[in-house]
């Protein structure tokens, strides 16, 4: 039941970095496609510091507003470092995909996918670094 109870957390915790991530993510897709009617490529170096930093103070505030550590061991808390970005930038590699597939050809699935991933180990690593 205690394995139950962390895969849960795990996927609620995957839940929260995902809907976190999303203003983001949408603010990517319009630059992209503001940028395709102007041929002009978004700056990747100015996204992937925003990504950093955005996943960062993500991280803080949820350190603040729930500030007793998940997975409750070191291991457990590793492993989540470790897992939820992956998670993360595999979920937003599939989710733009789809949508070129569907028509929105100017979005690039693999630097979503990138930018998903920073933010999501900014998030994991800030919060791993500020919980008692």
């Amino acid at each position: 039941m205690e394995i139950l109870g962390a895969v849960l957390e795990f996927l609620f915790e995957i839940l929260i970095q995902g809907l976190a991530e999303i203003p983001f993510d949408i603010a990517l897709n319009q630059r992209e496609k503001k940028g395709r009617a102007r041929d002009f490529r978004v700056h990747p170096a100015a996204w992937i510091a925003l990504a950093i930093v955005t996943g960062s103070a993500m991280g803080w505030i949820s350190s603040r507003v729930w500030s007793a550590p998940w997975p409750h061991t070191a291991t457990g808390r590793l492993s989540f470092v470790l897992l939820s970005p992956l998670v993360t930038g595999v979920a937003s590699y599939l989710i733009n995909r789809l949508r070129v597939r569907q028509g929105q050809d100017w979005r690039q699935p693999w630097f979503h996918a990138g930018c998903a991933t920073l933010f999501a180990m900014a998030l994991a690593v800030t919060r791993l670094l500020t919980l008692p």
